[in-house]
Parts: C-alpha cells; sequence; structure tokens
C-alpha cells in the first residue's frame, strides 16, 4: 500500500469540503477514515505535524491541506489551505 492510501477517504473528504480553513474534532476524522486513531494522536501533537515523514499527513497534504492548530485538550484541529497566508500557531 502506498504511503497515506490508509487516509484516502481524509484526502477525499478535504478535497471535496471547498473550504479553506475547517475545524475538525478526532472523532470526526474517526468517522471518515473508519477507524480509530492512534493512541499518539490523542496523546502528542507533533503527530500531527506537516510532515511527509507521518503516513497520517498524506491524508490532509495530499488535498493541498496543512494544519494549522492542534488542541489536545478539545480533541480538535484546524485544517487550511496551502498557500492561504496564515501562519501555524504553537499546539496545546
Amino acid at each position: 500500500m502506498p504511503k497515506g492510501d490508509k487516509f484516502i477517504a481524509l484526502t477525499a473528504y478535504l478535497e471535496k469540503c471547498g473550504k479553506d480553513e475547517i475545524k475538525m474534532s478526532f472523532s470526526e476524522i474517526e468517522r471518515i477514515i473508519g477507524f480509530r486513531l492512534s493512541y499518539s494522536a490523542y496523546t502528542y501533537p507533533a503527530y500531527w505535524s506537516n510532515s511527509e515523514s507521518h503516513s497520517f499527513a498524506f491524508g490532509w497534504l495530499n488535498a493541498g491541506y496543512l494544519t494549522r492548530q492542534v488542541s489536545i485538550p478539545e480533541q480538535t484541529v484546524e485544517f487550511v489551505r496551502e498557500g492561504m497566508a496564515v501562519p501555524r500557531k504553537e499546539t496545546d
């Protein structure tokens, strides 16, 4: 399986949403991808980094999005279209 294929449903969702910014809960993402996120997603903000070394990141990177802010306590993540002039904020 090519890197990121596990998260192709997230890519498709983001491509179709038509929004420049979108805030999603971890549970919404789980409904979209069809399985529970790893323990690391709920524990480490770095898991949500915009790094091609993380196969999970391909889910949003392939759709042209970057993570902007992750809140582990609130279990939410904000995605922004690549190219938007929005600095990446620190994570909780």
